[in-house]
Order: structure tokens, then sequence, then C-alpha cells
């Protein structure tokens, strides 16, 4: 009876063998997974931070634009051209609204990042005072 059990137990361990290798190679492919998302997770990231960094950007110059006019209102007209310097490939226009109300000015800011879409802020303001 006893050499009935040691050949069941020889027998479970060599079918068994290299169960260990499997099992330790799906933990790291598991593990590569995750980490892959992660890798992703941080280029999105990037990503959303450089297109907030521009919207805020094109806000300041809008503000910086109307804060001139303001300054201003008699000239409003010679605050109309800026250079849009700090964003890429950007363009900054303001224009007279065509509500037909007297000192309403229309400013639009463009830019295109590298490799991504044209985006652009649009705000739309009243300058007491303008001629």
């Amino acid at each position: 009876m006893n050499i009935k059990h040691q050949r069941k137990s020889a027998v479970n361990i060599h079918s068994q063998s290299g169960m260990v290798l499997i099992e330790a190679m799906i933990a790291v492919l598991i593990f590569s997974i995750g980490i892959l998302g992660i890798v992703a997770l941080q280029a999105a990231m990037i990503k959303s931070t450089s297109q907030a960094q521009y919207r805020a950007q094109a806000q300041y110059i809008a503000q910086q634009m109307l804060g001139n006019m303001w300054a201003d209102p008699t000239n409003i007209a010679n605050h109309y051209d800026y250079a849009c310097t700090e964003l890429p490939n950007g363009v900054c226009t303001a224009a007279a609204a065509t509500s037909g109300i007297p000192g309403q000015v229309v400013i639009t800011i463009a830019w295109q990042p590298p490799g991504d879409v044209a985006h652009n802020y649009v705000m739309l303001a009243t300058v007491a005072g303008a001629a």
C-alpha cells in the first residue's frame, strides 16, 4: 500500500512540471498590459494639459486686447491688430460686431498646435465710450 501511494504522488509531480513557469508568464503579461495602460493615460494627460495651457493663453490674449480697447475707447480700431506669437500658428483678430450696438467688438483668437486640429476662442464685448 505504501508503494502505490509513492507512485501516485510521483505521477502528480511530473504532470505539473512547468506550471509555475506558465503562471509566471501570465502574471508578467497582465503586469505589462497594466503598465501600457498607465503610459497611455500619461500621454493623454500631457496632451490635455497642453491644450488647457493654449486655451488659457488665448483667453489672456483676448483679455489683453479688450483691456487695451477699454483703456483707449476713442481709438478702438487701433487695437484690432495684435501679434499672436504666444500660440502655435496663432491668429488674433478683432472687429466691430455686426449687431449694430455701438462699441461692441468681437475678438477671435485662433491657433493650431502641431499635429492637432485648429482651435479658436471668441469673445464678444462692449466697450463703453467707443465712437
